[in-house]
């Protein structure tokens, strides 16, 4: 009798006992619309399926978000190919891609000051690009230069001062992508002058993290991405709702915008993933245009994705 009682009691002792948590991932990225399944997923329940605690971080400037990525606590990290190269240098970690999202096929523009009709015009005038990142890339595509910020006054100011800064008088044009394009182009006076469309997988976009994310967390991510690109592939319309009240900005933009980014499945990334070499080269070149460091050691980026 005493030893069931004993036993009954370590029972309840074991059941009490709080289960050990999941420790929550802290993750920032770029205010990109390529990235928003991951706002959708969570809205759905799929870090909970997927085992998996997230806290997003958005910050809504290129300065903010590369001092984010500086902090310890933060574990993930989703952006441009270009600031992938940036975050490696100014960390001076190994850090591992998870997963390539999307390509930018259109979602990257150029929006200038209508007296500005054709890239040619531009060469000389001020345009606001933030120094070392996707912005000069796509200047490059534009101008089709390897040194397009010698063709241009560059005013390094935020995406997000563009819309100011063009009512001031103070630039000519702002490289940037929705929804930040989105707003500027409710100014009657801008237009789109340039987009990726025309350059399509030039430029894509991906999830990385730190050093300390174990293998299996980064499987646990990687299902979860590709589960939240199936739940937006399959409920379209209600995706693109979501977006525009997270954006703040009307269903119809993001539907327009959304066409211009190239989501990645589960099917399709496998394919990219055949062809790594192209996936290095284009991240080096990239990094060459926008940077002066060393380059070359991004070609080896995928090996092992």
């Amino acid at each position: 009798m005493r030893k069931l009682i004993l036993l009954l009691s370590l029972s309840l002792l074991i059941s009490c006992h709080p289960s050990k948590k999941t420790e929550p991932l802290t993750m920032i990225m770029g205010t990109w619309y390529g990235f928003y399944p991951v706002y959708y997923a969570m809205e759905k329940g799929l870090d909970k399926k997927h085992g998996i605690r997230l806290k997003v971080l958005e910050p809504t400037n290129m300065p903010d978000y590369r001092r984010s990525y500086l902090q310890s606590q933060v574990d993930i990290a989703a952006s441009s190919m270009l600031e992938f190269t940036n975050a490696v240098a100014l960390t001076n970690m190994q850090l591992t891609p998870i997963v390539i999202t999307d390509y930018s096929n259109g979602g990257d523009v150029v929006i200038a000051d209508k007296k500005f009709q054709t890239p040619e015009q531009l060469k000389g005038a001020r345009v606001a690009v933030p120094s070392n990142g996707i912005g000069e890339y796509v200047l490059s595509l534009m101008f089709d230069s390897p040194v397009p910020t010698q063709l241009i006054k560059q005013i390094s100011i935020s995406e997000t001062h563009c819309e100011q800064a063009f009512k001031d008088g103070g630039i000519d044009a702002c490289v940037t992508y929705p929804p930040i394009s989105t707003r500027l182009l409710a100014n009657p006076k801008v237009h789109k002058l340039f987009d990726t469309q025309n350059h399509p997988d030039q430029i894509f976009d991906i999830i990385y993290a730190k050093p300390h994310i174990s293998e299996q967390t980064k499987v646990q991510f990687r299902n979860f991405w590709f589960d939240a690109v199936d739940l937006m592939e399959q409920n379209t319309d209600e995706f693109y709702r979501f977006v525009a009240s997270v954006a703040d900005v009307d269903e119809e933009s993001v539907r327009t915008s959304m066409k211009s980014i190239k989501m990645l499945n589960r099917q399709q990334h496998g394919e990219l993933l055949e062809q790594r070499e192209l996936l290095n080269n284009t991240l080096v070149k990239s990094c060459r245009i926008a940077t002066d460091r060393n380059c070359q050691q991004f070609q080896q980026t995928f090996v092992d994705l």
